[in-house]
C-alpha cells in the first residue's frame, strides 16, 4: 500500500473518531435542551401561573377590603378583572398537571377558589347595594377562604419546585454522562491516532534509515551495494529501485569520465606545446610593433603639436582682423562724430559771437540806466531842498499868522496845510531817494555782472577757435589711421587665407599619420592579446592538467563493480 493511502486511511480514521465524538456532543446537547425545554413548559410555566393566581388573589383581597373600608365601590372592578386573570391562569395550570397528586391537591384548591369567589361575590353585591355594615360582618369569610385557597396554592409550588429540583438534577446527571462519554471517546481516539500514526511512522522512517544509509555509503564512493526492497509497492520500494538505476548510471558515468580524462591530459600536453611556440613568435612580434608603433606616435604628436600651433596662430590672425575691422569701423564712427563736433563748435562760434553782441549792447543799456539814475537822483536832491525851503516857509507864515491874531487864523491854515503837503514831499522824496539807491545798486551789481560774462563770452569764444582747429586736426588724423586700418585688414586677411591652407595640409598629415600610428598599435594590441591568448591558454593548459589529475584522483576513489 502506498504511503499516501496510509496516511489518508489514518487520517480518514481520526476524522471518524471526531465525527463520533462530535455526534455524542450534539446528541448531549439535544438531550440536554429536551430536558430543559420540558422543565420550563411542564414546570416553570405552570409556577408562574401559581405565582400569578396568588398575586391576583391577594391583590382582589385587599382591593375588597380597600372599597369596603373607605365605601368605595370602584374598586369592585378590578376585583373582577383579576378574578378573570385568575380563571385563565388556573385552566393553563389545569392542562399542565402531570401527577395525581397533583390533581388531587389542584381538585382542592379549585373547590376552595370557587367558595371564596362566590364569598367575593357577595360581598361585591353588598358594596354595589351600598350595605357595607354586614360586608364589614363578613370580611373574616373572605380571609378565611383566602388563606385556605393560598395554603393549597402554596402546596401546589412547592411540588413543582421539588419536581424542577428533580428535573435539574436529572439534567446535570446527563450532562456529566455525556461529558465523560465525550472524554473517554477523544481519549481512545487519541490512543488510536498515536498508535497508528507511531506504527505508520516506523513503517516509513525505518526503512527511510535504511535508504539514507546507503546513500552515505554512495557519497562515500561506495557504488559495489545491491538493491534494496525489491519487493516493495510503495514509494519506498520505488526510491530504493530510482536509486538503484541513479548508482548504475553513475557507474557508468565515473567509467567513461576516467576514459576522457585520459585523453583530454594526451589533447593538454600538446596544446601546451604548441601555445609555448605560438607565444615567443607573437612576443617577437609585438616588440617589433611597439617599436613601430612608438615612432608613429611621437610624428603623429609633432604633427599634432604643429597643427595646434597653427590652429593658435589662425586664431590670434583672426582676432586680430576683427579687431582691426572693428578699429575701422570706430575709426570711420569717429571722423562722423568728429565732423558733427566741428560743425557743433562753427554754431557754437556763431551763438556765442551772437551773445557777445546782446551782452555788450545790456552793458551800454545798463550804463545808461545808471546815468539816467544819476539824473533821477540830482532831480530829487532839487525837490528835496524845495520841499524843505516850503516847509520853512510853511513855519515861517505860521509865526506871522499867529502874530496877527484873529485876522492870521485862515492864512495860519494854509500854511499848516502847506507844512503838511512838504512833509509829504519830504517823505516821498525819502522813499524815491530809496528807491533810486538800490536801482542804482543793482545796477552797479548788473553791469559788473555782465561785464563779467563778457569777459567770459570772449574766453569762451578764444577756447571754441581752438577746439574747432583741433577738430579739424582729429579729423584729419582720423582719415590717415581709417587708411592705415584698413590696408592692415586686407593684408591680415591674406594672411588668414594662406594660414588655413597650410594648416589643411598640416591636418591631413597628421590623419595620415594618426592612421598609420593606429594601424600599429592595433597590430601591437593583437599580438600582444595573442601573447596574453597564448599565455591563459598555457595556464589553462597547466590548470586542465591539474584538475584532470584531480578528476582522475577523485574517480579512483569510487568503488567499482
Amino acid at each position: 500500500m502506498k504511503i499516501t493511502q496510509k496516511l489518508l486511511m489514518n487520517a480518514m480514521i481520526v476524522l471518524v473518531l471526531l465525527g463520533f465524538v462530535g455526534w455524542m456532543s450534539i446528541e448531549a446537547l439535544k438531550e440536554t435542551r429536551q430536558s430543559s425545554d420540558e422543565m420550563y413548559e411542564q414546570r416553570i410555566e405552570p409556577m408562574q401561573d401559581l405565582n400569578q393566581m396568588v398575586r391576583l388573589a391577594e391583590n382582589a383581597q385587599v382591593n375588597m377590603l380597600t372599597a369596603v373600608t373607605y365605601e368605595d365601590p370602584s374598586y369592585i372592578e378590578v376585583v373582577s378583572e383579576n378574578f378573570s386573570k385568575i380563571e385563565t391562569h388556573m385552566t393553563n395550570f389545569e392542562s399542565a398537571i402531570l401527577t395525581e397528586e397533583e390533581a388531587e391537591l389542584f381538585k382542592k384548591a379549585k373547590a376552595n377558589w370557587i367558595r371564596f369567589e362566590r364569598v367575593v361575590n357577595n360581598h361585591m353585591v353588598m358594596i354595589e347595594a351600598g350595605d357595607y355594615e354586614t360586608s364589614r360582618d363578613e370580611l373574616m369569610n373572605i380571609g378565611m377562604f383566602y388563606e385556605s385557597l393560598s395554603d393549597y396554592l402554596e402546596q401546589l409550588m412547592d411540588m413543582n419546585q421539588a419536581a424542577v429540583t428533580d428535573l435539574y438534577s436529572d439534567t446535570q446527571t446527563v450532562f456529566h454522562n455525556s461529558k465523560w462519554m465525550i472524554y473517554i471517546v477523544v481519549a481512545v481516539a487519541a490512543i488510536f491516532s498515536l498508535v497508528t500514526s507511531t506504527i505508520l511512522g516506523r513503517s516509513i522512517t525505518v526503512p527511510l534509515k535504511v535508504v539514507t544509509k546507503r546513500m552515505k555509503a554512495m557519497a562515500t564512493g561506495d557504488l559495489t551495494q545491491q538493491p534494496l526492497f525489491k519487493k516493495r509497492r510503495d514509494e519506498i520500494g520505488e526510491l530504493s529501485r530510482q536509486m538503484a538505476v541513479m548508482q548504475r548510471d553513475v557507474t557508468a558515468v565515473i567509467y567513461d569520465i576516467k576514459e576522457t580524462a585520459k585523453g583530454v591530459m594526451d589533447q593538454i600536453n600538446v596544446l601546451t606545446t604548441s601555445s609555448l611556440q605560438v607565444k615567443e613568435g607573437s612576443e617577437q612580434i609585438a616588440e617589433t610593433m611597439t617599436e613601430l608603433s612608438s615612432g608613429a606616435e611621437n610624428q603623429a604628436q609633432h604633427a599634432q603639436e604643429l597643427n595646434e600651433s597653427m590652429e593658435r596662430f589662425l586664431v590670434a590672425v583672426n582676432d586680430m582682423t576683427h579687431e582691426t575691422t572693428a578699429s575701422t569701423k570706430e575709426a570711420e564712427t569717429v571722423i562722423d562724430l568728429t565732423a558733427k563736433g566741428a560743425d557743433s563748435m562753427e554754431q557754437s562760434v556763431k551763438q556765442m559771437q551772437a551773445v557777445e553782441k546782446v551782452v555788450r549792447a545790456a552793458v551800454v543799456g545798463v550804463e545808461e540806466l545808471n546815468t539816467e539814475t544819476e539824473k533821477i537822483t540830482k532831480l530829487v536832491d532839487v525837490i528835496q531842498s524845495i520841499a524843505e525851503q516850503t516847509n520853512l516857509l510853511a513855519l515861517n507864515a505860521a509865526i506871522e499868522a499867529a502874530r496877527a491874531g484873529e485876522h492870521g487864523k485862515g492864512f495860519a491854515v494854509v500854511a499848516d496845510e502847506v507844512r503838511k503837503l512838504a512833509e509829504e514831499v519830504s517823505s516821498s522824496i525819502h522813499q524815491i531817494t530809496t528807491i533810486t539807491e538800490t536801482i542804482q545798486s543793482e545796477t552797479q551789481t548788473v553791469t559788473t555782472g555782465l561785464k563779467r560774462g563778457y569777459r567770459e563770452v570772449e574766453t569762451g569764444s578764444a577756447q571754441i577757435n581752438e577746439t574747432k582747429a583741433i577738430f579739424l586736426n582729429m579729423d584729419q588724423a582720423y582719415h590717415r589711421v581709417s587708411r592705415s586700418l584698413q590696408q592692415v585688414a586686407d593684408q591680415l586677411l591674406s594672411l588668414e587665407n594662406g594660414t588655413i591652407n597650410m594648416q589643411q595640409s598640416i591636418e591631413e598629415v597628421a590623419s595620415l599619420t594618426e592612421q598609420s600610428a593606429a594601424g600599429v598599435e592595433e597590430t601591437a594590441a593583437s599580438s600582444e592579446e595573442a601573447v596574453q591568448s597564448m599565455s591563459q591558454i598555457t595556464t589553462v593548459g597547466l590548470e586542465l592538467t591539474t584538475l584532470s589529475k584531480e578528476l582522475t584522483d577523485k574517480v579512483n576513489r569510487f568503488k567499482l563493480s
